[in-house]
């Protein structure tokens, strides 16, 4: 978690516009890749970095 917060990783707040989701998939992406991010940590990490309608949407889905 401190390896991936060095990188600044951005938030996504639900934003509905497709090129702004994968914008921001393509950056935690190149965050991952840059710290090697096994891929069991991926959803743990990249869930941290979602706000607002995003979680409520990620959490809503768990259940």
């Amino acid at each position: 978690m401190e390896r991936f917060k060095r990188m600044a990783p951005p938030s996504f707040k639900g934003e509905s516009q497709p090129l702004l989701a994968e914008s921001w998939m393509r950056e935690i992406e190149k965050i991952f890749r840059a710290i090697r991010c096994a891929e069991e940590d991926k959803v743990s990490l990249a869930t941290y970095m979602l706000q607002i309608g995003a979680y409520r949407w990620f959490a809503a889905g768990e259940s």
